[in-house]
Formats: structure tokens, C-alpha cells, sequence
């Protein structure tokens, strides 16, 4: 967020507004500040973040209302030495890519995506930095053999054919993060109140969160910490794009939520839930294609509640199978595609039973783009 809210994205910052990319993967996601997921240029990270893809607006007020630690302040120190210049250079480098998102010269084994995923978490939450940055290269031939380097031109990480160092993974989180960062601070525009225009208030907001997370959740919100601020950013082209970024906490709930509501149409444009004691990714968990298709009417039910009035084209699942017949991250992708082109997609995690993330994407067609990058991928289609 995260592929906005994409595997992926969140969590943590104490008593300071910073921003945390999307999609932790639980977030970073999943996660990241204030960009639209609607109109900001999808960039897609490899490793899973919560929605892996769009969802970088709710981090910021995710994390800052979720837990602490003092290094995160070595996280926001680092974000904040980058310079003006190198964030100009990496939102160009993003906004003039062709690809829908990055990849990597071979793929990762199991252990190197596993260490990718803990490091992450250790850069953001731990401060544990690499010693060196990537070599980055504008040209395919400039690419030294059995060297680590990111290329620009086809916006691939190249990997030594060896397991890759702590070192080295630490230099490839390191990239995407400052990236992501840079991205966001160039094209944020930070509002303190909405304009009269807005179709719903603040109050209607908070009321429309409140609902959507007693619909998917079956809780009650009467006495919870409920918490909402306004952001509104532009694009490259001028666009204003604007939302209320609502987080919602009750000490007897299992987990934590964020709900993003655009304040120009007024509906939900991305949910996102961190459990208290339980992990959304989870390996070992056996394939049950059947139990998939089975868990689509919990998807059905949520979208007809959310968007009544949505006429749905087609919805599908889809899911990463590893050599052994498990579950690659321990979750399952429903997709529900609209007649108007957009899509909802809801990420459903099998260790928690529930959706950890939902979000809306304006053009559907993005999907078909982050499919294709990963040849692992079963797609299901499903009865509407």
C-alpha cells in the first residue's frame, strides 16, 4: 500500500506525523502517504507489500497512530536526508517508466524472500540500514555480470546468481524506500481542511468508516477511539485529489483499522487492518482451491454492502502457489471488476480468516499488468 493500502504496508510511529511507505508489507502498504491510490502511477514493489501495488495513503496516519519505537526516528532521519535533487531524480525515474512495476533478473528463493521481508521490517521499524547504496544504472549494457544493480531503463533489479547477502537485500529495501518516499514528497500537497466543494464532511466520514468496518468485520464501533484527518494531494498533471484518512482502535477488537474515504465522491476508496496478535502472512498453509472459491461468498457479501451500486462484470481470485502445493504469503487476491472498468481488490489472509486489505482501483486494466509479472500466479474465475 500494499501492489496503494499493497501487500502489505503499516504500522508504527509514535507521537510525530511521519510517513512510513505502503504497503510494511503490513503496510507499506500496503502502504504510503499522500498519494492517491486512484490517480498516482502504480509502482509495484516484488516484495509483496500488502497491496504491492497503489496503496500509499493510509501509512502515514496508520503508523502514527499505531505503535512506537525511537528507530523510527532513525527511519524518518534517513527519509529526510535525501535530497531535493535525488527525490526529483526518483519520481522521474517512476513517472517516465513504461513498466507497471519493477523485477528482478532471476527470481528470489524462498529464504531470500523471506530475509527481504523480516530486513524490511527491520530497516523501518529497527533502523537497520545497509553500509553501501545499489549501484543504479540508466542502460541495460552498463550491467556488470554477477554484480547487483538496479536498471533504470527496464526498472529490474539484477542479482548476483549467489544467495544474496544481508548487505545486498539491505540495499534493495534501501532503494525502494527512498523511492517511495521521494515519490510521495513530490507529489503531496498537504491541506489542513477540506474545500466547500467535498461532497461529505469530516463527521459523514467518519460515520461512512465506521460503517464499512462494522459491515466487513461484524464489531461494534460504539466507544471506539476513532481518529480522521484530511489530506489532499496532485498529480503531475495539476489534478487535486483529496481524502479523509480515518483510523479506527477499540482495546476488545483484535485488531486496528484504517479506512480511506474520498471526500469527493464519497465512498470508500481503501480499508486496511492490523491484527494485535496475529500475523497475515503465514506459511505451511496447504492449497484449497475449493475452501478459495468457498471464501468468494465472504468477498460478494462485503462488496454489495460497500458499493451497492456497482453492476459487476466479473470476479476472480487469485493466489501464488510454491513448489510444495502451499500458500505463498498465506493469502488469497479476490478481484471484482466492474462494468465501468474499475475494480475493487480484496486481499483475504487464510492465517486470520478475514480481509487485512481492501482497496478501489479506478482502471482495472492495471491488474492484468501485475499479473503478468509473476508466471507463478493461478487465476480463478468466479460466478458473479
Amino acid at each position: 500500500m500494499q501492489d496503494i493500502f499493497g501487500e502489505e504496508l503499516k504500522k508504527i510511529l509514535q507521537n510525530s506525523k511521519i510517513q512510513v511507505p505502503k504497503a510494511y508489507d503490513k503496510r507499506i502498504e500496503e502502504t504510503l502517504s499522500n498519494i492517491s491510490a486512484k490517480e498516482k502511477k502504480p509502482y509495484l514493489h516484488f516484495f509483496y507489500s500488502k497491496t504491492a501495488a497503489m496503496i500509499t495513503i493510509c501509512i502515514t496516519v496508520f503508523a502514527s497512530s499505531l505503535g512506537a519505537g525511537a528507530a523510527i526516528n532513525l527511519y524518518h532521519e534517513k527519509m529526510q536526508s535525501i535530497t531535493q535533487e535525488d527525490k526529483k531524480n526518483y519520481n522521474e525515474t517512476v513517472q517516465n517508466s513504461e513498466k507497471a512495476g519493477d523485477s528482478y533478473s532471476r527470481s528470489l528463493t524462498k529464504q531470500e524472500e523471506e530475509r527481504m521481508q523480516s530486513l524490511r521490517i527491520a530497516y523501518e521499524k529497527r533502523g537497520k540500514f545497509p553500509e553501501n547504496k545499489i549501484r543504479e544504472v540508466s542502460k541495460k549494457k552498463d550491467i556488470r555480470e554477477n554484480e547487483l544493480a538496479f536498471c533504470t531503463e527496464n526498472s529490474t533489479f539484477y542479482l548476483p546468481q549467489e544467495t544474496l547477502t544481508e548487505e545486498q537485500i539491505l540495499e534493495i529495501v534501501d532503494y525502494m524506500e527512498k523511492r517511495d518516499y521521494s515519490v510521495r514528497e513530490q507529489n503531496k500537497v498537504v491541506e489542513e481542511t477540506p474545500q466547500p466543494d467535498e461532497k461529505i464532511s469530516k463527521k459523514e466520514a467518519m460515520q461512512l468508516a465506521c460503517k464499512s468496518i462494522e459491515t466487513m468485520y461484524e464489531v461494534s464501533t460504539d466507544k471506539a477511539d476513532v481518529t480522521c484527518e484530511f489530506n489532499a494531494t496532485r498529480t503531475a498533471k495539476g489534478k487535486r485529489l483529496a481524502s479523509y484518512q480515518i483510523a479506527l482502535k477499540k482495546q476488545t477488537w483484535l485488531f486496528d483499522a484504517l479506512v480511506e474515504v474520498d471526500s469527493k465522491e464519497g465512498e470508500i476508496q481503501q480499508i486496511a487492518i492490523e491484527h494485535k496478535k496475529q500475523e497475515e502472512y503465514a506459511s505451511g498453509i496447504k492449497v484449497d482451491k475449493k475452501k478459495f472459491v468457498a471464501n468468494a461468498s465472504i468477498i460478494k457479501n462485503i462488496q454489495k454492502a460497500l458499493y451497492p451500486e456497482d453492476k459487476v462484470q466479473k470476479i476472480s481470485m487469485q493466489y501464488v502457489c510454491e513448489k510444495d502445493n502451499t500458500l505463498k504469503r498465506g493469502n488469497v487476491k479476490y478481484i471484482v471488476k466492474a462494468e465501468t472498468g474499475e475494480a475493487v481488490v480484496y486481499l483475504y489472509s487464510m492465517s486470520t480468516k478475514s480481509v487485512y486489505q481492501m482497496y478501489r482501483l479506478e482502471d482495472a486494466s492495471y491488474l492484468d499488468k501485475q499479473k503478468s509479472q509473476d508466471e507463478l500466479v493461478c487465476e480463478v474465475e468466479i460466478d458473479g
